[in-house]
């Protein structure tokens, strides 16, 4: 990945699987990220899932971003996404945002003694 910015001075580091610098403009989501673990144990794929179920948040995105995740829009147009690839290149921008936004910038996990 070109011009990667390390955004990790106060977020762990990764667990083996990649590191954890932030996927610039035009930089590829490899497929390694999704098994990222943070140091807290934190995985990205729990973020992932976890922003998907919130559809206000997908919805925001959809709208600032001008992807259609979830947005309503007509059935030839949804096939036209499908065969297009946009669709899975709307996906990829998503799982980008939740990648710098939410898995890179959530504080470490407090874990409390049981």
């Amino acid at each position: 990945m070109k011009n990667e910015k390390n955004v990790t001075e106060n977020v762990p580091s990764g667990v083996g699987y990649c590191d954890l610098l932030s996927i610039d403009e035009g930089d590829e989501f490899t497929t390694d990220k999704l098994l990222a673990i943070r140091e807290d144990g934190l995985t990205f794929k729990f973020c992932l899932e976890n922003s998907w179920s919130q559809k206000d948040f997908v919805l925001e995105f959809d709208r600032l971003y001008k992807t259609s995740l979830i947005m309503k829009v007509s059935p030839i147009e949804r096939m036209i996404d499908e065969a297009t690839g946009k669709l899975n290149n709307d996906f990829k921008e998503f799982m980008k945002f939740v990648w710098n936004h939410v898995f890179l910038t959530l504080p470490p996990l407090k874990h409390s003694a049981t």
